[in-house]
């Protein structure tokens, strides 16, 4: 790969933004890692990995994940009922691209952490909001 190739993936590279979303309760604790790119009218998203903290005897925890685009869904994802509980990072990798008018637009990230817990299963919500 010459300069200008390497530049050129650099560039796109760079455009990646990451983001964890963060949220616990009762001593249970929810991240997930994000990351996103807008190119023109393309949106890209992805999930990278999750840890959940708590009782790490237990894993089958959830996590529900959705992003907006205004007031507009355009991802919606719901984990299976197996998410660990052990305080470690774990791969969850998803891919989805949209499309976006031209313009700025606000995006919402919002992820809900369900964590299995004996009895009745907290929940805690996560959001994040940037402009693109």
């Amino acid at each position: 790969m010459d300069a200008e190739q390497t530049n050129k993936v650099n560039a796109v590279e760079a455009d990646w933004h990451n983001v964890t979303l963060t949220r616990g309760v009762t001593g249970y604790s929810g991240n997930l890692r994000i990351r996103f790119q807008r190119l023109g009218n393309k949106l890209t998203l992805t999930t990278e990995a999750y840890m959940i903290s708590g009782d790490s005897s237990r894993s089958k925890a959830n996590i529900n994940y959705e992003v907006r685009v205004g007031n507009n869904k355009v991802w919606d994802l719901d984990s299976p009922d197996d998410r660990k509980q052990d305080g470690q990072w774990h791969t969850w990798s998803n891919y989805k691209e949209v499309s976006v008018a031209s313009g700025a637009h606000t995006v919402t990230f919002r992820a809900e952490f369900i964590f299995d817990m004996s009895g009745i299963d907290d929940r805690a919500i996560a959001t994040h909001t940037v402009n693109i």
